[in-house]
C-alpha cells in the first residue's frame, strides 16, 4: 500500500506557475507597476512645451518621433492580438467545459441558474456603485485640445475622439444574438453570438458522446481531444501575449501624461476607484 501511495505521489507533481506568468522570474504585476513608474518621467519629457522643439536638431526630432510612434503602436498591436485570441478562446473554453464533463438534466439547469444569479448580482453591484459615484461626471475629454501645445503634438498627430455607436433596442439585441453565419460571428468578434452558437455545438457534441459511449464507440474522442488541446494551445499563446502587457501599459501611460499631464489621473481617479471597488 505504501509503495502504491509513493507511486501516486510521484505521478502527481505539485502544480507550478506557468513561466509566462513570471517573465524573468518576476510576477507580471510587478512588471506592470514598473512600467507605470518608468512611463511617468518619459511622459513628462515628451510633454514639454512645443517651442523647445525649434531648438532641436532634425536627427533628434526623428529619433523622438520614432520613439513616440513605437509608444503608440505597442498598445495597438498587443490589444489587436488579445482581441484576435478572444473569440476562439471563448469558443474552445465553453466547448471544452461541456464535452469534458458529464453534466445532465438538473445539474445543467442548476449551473445555468448559478450563472444567471451571479451575473445579475455583478450587474447590480456595478450599476449601483457607478450611479452613486458617477465617475467622469463633468469631465471634458477634449480639454487637452484647447490646452498648450506640447512636444508630443509636434511628434504625433492628436487622435480624434471616437464616436459612440447608436443605441440599440431590445429587439435589435435579440436579433443580433443569432448570427447570419459562423464566419460573420468570428469576423466581428461578437461574443454573444459565439457563446450561443458554441453552447448549441457543445450540447450537440455531448449528446453524440453519450450515444457513442452507450454503443461502445469512441470516435468522438478525437474531437474532444482536438478541443482540449486547442484550448490549451490558445491559453499558452494568450500567456505569451499577456507577458507583453507591460509594454502596452508603458506606452499608454507615457502618451497619456505627455498629452494631458497628470490631469489624466485626476479625471480617471474616481473611475479607477469605482472599478476597484466593484471588483
Amino acid at each position: 500500500m505504501t509503495g502504491e501511495q509513493d507511486d501516486e505521489t510521484i505521478a502527481s507533481p505539485a502544480p507550478t506557475d506557468e513561466p509566462e506568468s513570471k517573465p524573468g522570474g518576476i510576477p507580471l504585476y510587478y512588471w506592470v507597476l514598473g512600467a507605470v513608474f518608468l512611463a511617468i518621467p518619459v511622459g513628462l519629457a515628451l510633454g514639454i512645451d512645443a517651442t523647445r522643439a525649434k531648438g532641436m536638431s532634425p536627427l533628434l526630432l526623428s529619433i523622438l518621433r520614432g520613439f513616440a510612434t513605437a509608444l503608440e503602436l505597442a498598445p495597438k498591436l498587443i490589444l489587436n492580438a488579445l482581441t484576435a485570441l478572444a473569440a476562439p478562446l471563448v469558443v474552445l473554453a465553453i466547448m471544452s467545459a461541456i464535452v469534458t464533463n458529464d453534466i445532465h438534466g438538473k445539474q445543467g439547469v442548476r449551473m445555468m441558474g448559478y450563472y444567471l444569479v451571479n451575473t445579475l448580482i455583478a450587474m447590480v453591484i456595478g450599476l449601483t456603485i457607478s450611479n452613486l459615484v458617477q465617475p467622469g461626471a463633468g469631465m471634458n475629454l477634449n480639454a487637452a485640445r484647447g490646452g498648450p501645445k506640447r512636444l508630443i503634438h509636434v511628434l504625433l498627430d492628436t487622435p480624434r475622439p471616437k464616436q459612440l455607436p447608436p443605441p440599440k433596442s431590445v429587439s435589435d439585441i435579440l436579433v443580433e444574438l443569432v448570427p447570419n453565419s459562423v464566419g460573420d460571428a468570428f469576423a466581428k468578434n461578437n461574443l454573444a453570438q459565439l457563446v450561443l452558437l458554441t453552447l448549441a455545438l457543445g450540447i450537440g457534441l455531448a449528446k453524440i458522446r453519450d450515444e457513442q459511449r452507450a454503443k461502445g464507440e469512441r470516435s468522438y474522442q478525437a474531437v474532444v481531444d482536438l478541443v482540449t488541446v486547442g484550448f490549451d494551445l490558445l491559453m499558452r499563446v494568450l500567456l505569451w501575449v499577456v507577458a507583453l502587457v507591460p509594454f502596452a501599459v508603458f506606452g499608454v501611460v507615457a502618451l497619456g501624461i505627455a498629452r494631458e499631464g497628470f490631469e489624466l489621473f485626476r479625471d480617471l481617479g474616481w473611475f479607477i476607484v469605482v472599478v476597484v471597488g466593484g471588483l
